[in-house]
């Protein structure tokens, strides 16, 4: 009895022992999970001076079918486009709950004010061109334009939570083991762990394209057509950045002798002597600047 009361004991132990040894060791001041062991249902939290972000839900659809659909605000944003409520909603419930829910870190945040608490804007952080690539964008009430808010998010999104997301993907500190469901949730920019940072910005756009030129973009190598700018455009033919971009569209009319294609990147060096990369829309006459990130 003796014989067998010791080995119980000694059994029981090492149950103890291999139950331990399962536990995540998983920890993240930006990120955490529901469901940590099988990586389900991912949260995110980011908190700047008068503002904080957290991963989008339920109720912020209405936030976003508004702020879609707010011509001034799109003018700036992505294809310059509004998007129509329907279209709207069904991209957040079909990609952006869907990869929280599946413990990816690439979708959108809702970004708050303070001390009222109300939506003011996003931030997304989604899949890019390419294989560890995300593009990062952001949109936000025309009422804070100015105040600063947007630049210390991109900044937060930069400098925090990708180098966080990388080292996860890479499994730094964690365990490849008890931490794998984790360390493949957070390789999810097409199969790899994040190396890169992806964004656009219009030329009629400078306070966007200032930014990333401010948190160390460069022009984007990727699929550009030309190694060498294919043009300078001075200072002095041109008056306001609206007038600008007007001017490259007109660049890709085919009676002109420039023949540049839609869809097709191509260097440029800008009235501020700067290298650009830049492209038309294939379906819209809007011009973007493309620029890169490269995280260590």
């Amino acid at each position: 009895m003796k014989s067998i009361t010791r080995n119980l004991l000694i059994f029981s132990s090492f149950g103890i022992f291999l139950s331990n040894a399962s536990q995540t060791t998983f920890e993240s001041e930006i990120f955490s999970y529901d469901n940590v062991e099988n990586a389900r249902n991912l949260h995110v939290s980011l908190k700047g001076t008068n503002w904080h972000a957290r991963e989008v839900k339920e109720q912020d659809i209405p936030f976003y079918k508004d702020l879609f659909q707010n011509a001034e605000i799109m003018k700036k944003f992505g294809d310059g486009q509004i998007r129509l409520p329907e279209a709207t909603e069904k991209r957040m419930r079909d990609i952006w709950f869907t990869r929280f829910q599946e413990g990816h870190p690439h979708a959108s945040l809702t970004v708050f004010e303070s001390d009222s608490q109300a939506p003011i804007g996003h931030a997304v952080a989604g899949n890019g061109e390419g294989i560890g690539v995300s593009e990062i964008s952001g949109a936000g009430l025309p009422s804070y334009w100015g105040k600063g808010m947007g630049t210390e998010v991109m900044k937060k999104i930069i400098t925090e939570w990708g180098p966080e997301v990388r080292r996860i993907g890479l499994g730094k500190n964690l365990d490849d083991i008890q931490d794998e469901k984790i360390i493949k949730a957070f390789q999810c920019f097409g199969g790899k762990e994040l190396c890169r940072f992806d964004a656009t910005a219009s030329p009629s756009n400078p306070g966007s394209w200032k930014i990333l030129d401010k948190f160390g973009f460069k022009a984007a190598n990727f699929k550009v057509k030309s190694s060498d700018p294919v043009l300078n455009l001075e200072q002095n033919e041109f008056s306001s950045p609206e007038n600008l971009e007007e001017h490259m569209v007109k660049l890709f009319d085919t009676s002109s002798n420039t023949l540049l294609t839609s869809g097709f990147r191509y260097r440029l060096i800008d009235p501020e002597g700067n290298v650009r990369t830049f492209s038309k829309h294939e379906k819209y006459a809007r011009i973007k600047y493309h620029f890169e990130y490269t995280l260590n």
